[in-house]
């Protein structure tokens, strides 16, 4: 089972496993560590690391989130692309549509003469 922040701040100092346990550790739990260990005077390249952590995880969770924004903006794009060709072939579907009209506007009132 993974180690929450606090059993991690309370393994010793320099630990090898609190430094893999920042490899993989998500911004939130980073940012809880580091209030743990925030005001115990030994742990200053501990805080450093997870500061440096935090950064990386901070970067790595905004590459994925430009990464989907790129995709839903492509698809947006995509589907704005079909609508602009519906809405063009709607309009010479209308166009058609008055011209017929008209023609059959015409041929009622010159029967009527």
């Amino acid at each position: 089972m993974r180690k929450t922040p606090k059993q991690i701040a309370d393994l010793p100092v320099n630990s090898g496993e609190k430094r893999q346990w920042l490899l993989e550790a998500s911004a939130r739990e980073i940012q809880q560590f580091i209030h743990l260990i925030a005001d115990n005077p030994y742990c200053g390249k501990e805080y450093e690391l997870a500061r440096t952590a935090l950064d990386i995880r901070l970067a790595e969770d905004a590459d994925v989130a430009a990464q989907n924004l790129v995709l839903g903006t492509d698809h947006l794009v995509t589907q704005t692309e079909k609508l602009v060709k519906f809405t063009q072939s709607l309009v010479y579907l209308t166009v058609i549509l008055a011209i017929l009209a008209l023609l059959e506007f015409l041929k009622f009132f010159f029967k009527c003469l």
